[in-house]
């Protein structure tokens, strides 16, 4: 039961195609474990691409944000991975600069953002390795 209770749940959030699932009880064991190992890949896809659509609305707050920066303590910087005090920023134009990479990569702190840090930079500039000995936290 728990099986179907599962499968019902991923229905009602839309993820399957609801013509293959109609029948859920009169399912044999097999055909129950492979709909679920589908289900499950469609819902980390769909986890996935939550993840990637947060990040990029995170990104957003890395241009011309001179004064959201200058409202908060500290920020964040996904291009080296580092929390720096706000006063420690420079700007080019309307946008902060990080004073460590020297990377438009600079957002303000949020309170989930440590969650994320390492994967924005995984992300957005996986071209660029993150030095974890010298990587300084500005508190």
């Amino acid at each position: 039961m728990d099986d179907l209770n599962f499968l019902y749940d991923a229905i009602s959030k839309g993820i399957p195609k609801a013509d293959e699932l109609k029948n859920l009880e009169q399912m044999t064991d097999s055909d129950m474990k492979k709909l679920k190992k589908e289900l499950i890949i469609k819902i980390k896809e769909y986890k996935k691409q939550l993840l990637i659509q947060k990040l990029q609305r995170y990104r957003a707050f890395s241009e011309n944000n001179k004064s959201k920066i200058k409202n908060s303590v500290k920020c964040v910087c996904y291009g080296c991975v580092s929390t720096i005090l706000t006063y420690h920023i420079s700007y080019d134009e309307n946008t902060a600069v990080c004073p460590y990479c020297g990377r438009k990569t600079v957002i303000p702190y949020f309170d989930d953002i440590d969650y994320y840090l390492r994967t924005m930079h995984d992300y957005f500039n996986p071209e660029f390795p993150v030095d974890e000995e010298n990587n300084d936290f500005w508190y």
